[in-house]
């Protein structure tokens, strides 16, 4: 399962889990994470050092929240940052590294939709690729 931002909590990701449902969920860079070690930090400091076009793979089990909120499931996080400087983040249940790609090709997916959904260009102008700042659309 792949979702959106939107469509993240505790209690979801735990009933997921407890399933045995595999789930890529992206989340935002401002979540707290408790790591293996027992440290505490939000998800951007852990992938400040990635460049653009740069990812990284937290593959030991780490898990949402902080010493003051409910802690979810184990996971495994993922980032890569975009062209325009914004981190990509993903938690999953499953493989870090499969998990991004398969966020990518979703993501890939949505944008070329929104870009056939766009109005015609004027004749003799030429529409950028993905990196042109239309907004993906939401995808379902």
């Amino acid at each position: 399962m792949i979702a959106d931002r939107e469509f993240i909590g505790r209690a979801w990701m735990m009933s997921l889990a407890e399933r045995d449902i595999p789930f890529i969920l992206r989340i935002k860079d401002t979540f707290h994470v408790r790591l293996a070690d027992r440290r505490q930090c939000q998800v951007r400091s852990l992938f400040r050092k990635v460049g653009v076009g740069g990812r990284r793979y937290i593959r030991e089990d780490c898990r949402l929240g902080s010493r003051d909120s409910s802690l979810g499931p184990p996971l495994k996080l993922a980032a890569m940052r975009l062209v325009s400087e914004d981190l990509l983040v993903v938690a999953t249940n499953t493989d870090p590294k499969i998990a991004l790609a398969h966020y990518r090709r979703r993501l890939a997916w949505c944008t070329d939709q929104g870009a056939a959904a766009l109005p015609p260009t004027p004749s003799g102008v030429r529409r950028r690729g993905r990196t042109s700042g239309v907004p993906v659309p939401a995808c379902g």
